[in-house]
């Protein structure tokens, strides 16, 4: 039995599932399993994500099944980017939303299956609602390229307890309510 995390664009053309086993294998050579979510802070995926960093879950190839519903004319499917000489990003081309990245570089042998297999890093934020639910799962257990991250940013995922705590919480994006409001 495995559990399966489901995931798409915004315009609901391209979906995913993500098998998971329910023993989660090793990446030979490493100390991580597979999946691997981690919050990536290189410059090009600041840029590509519109985000100060980019939320990832690293997964092998194999467990991704992308679906496509696409109506006739809408300039759907996945729309491939090449962002670097080894790497490429995946797009949905009717709503742009940002899905994959792959990396010719990015191979490993991993336990329990047959030879090296490319790991695939799917965008969490396009994960449903109830497969974010899978906190052990999908909860970021590391930060790549931190030396490539913005000052501030970084300062709030290392200053203790505080982080971005004491921002104003408004329950919906209606911000016309003054912070002391909100208590």
């Amino acid at each position: 039995m495995s559990q399966i995390l489901k995931g798409g664009c915004y315009c609901g053309g391209t979906t995913y599932t993500i098998a998971i086993p329910d023993k989660l294998p090793q990446v030979v050579g490493t100390p991580h399993k597979v999946p691997t979510s981690i919050l990536d802070h290189c410059g090009k995926c600041r840029k590509t994500s519109g985000s100060l960093f980019q939320a990832w879950i690293v997964v092998p190839k194999p467990w991704i099944t992308i679906t496509y519903k696409y109506k006739e004319g809408s300039g759907g499917k996945l729309v491939e980017f090449q962002s670097s000489a080894h790497g490429t990003r995946s797009f949905c081309g009717a709503c742009g939303t940002n899905l994959f990245y792959d990396s010719s570089k990015k191979k490993a042998m991993v336990e329990d299956m047959d030879g090296v297999v490319y790991l695939v890093n799917v965008t969490i934020g396009s994960l449903d609602e109830e497969s974010l639910t899978h906190v052990e799962l999908v909860k970021p257990k590391l930060h790549v390229w931190w030396d490539h991250g913005i000052g501030w940013i970084k300062e709030a995922f290392t200053t203790a307890g505080q982080g971005f705590g004491g921002l104003a919480k408004y329950p919906t994006g209606d911000v016309r309510q003054s912070p002391e409001e909100l208590i």
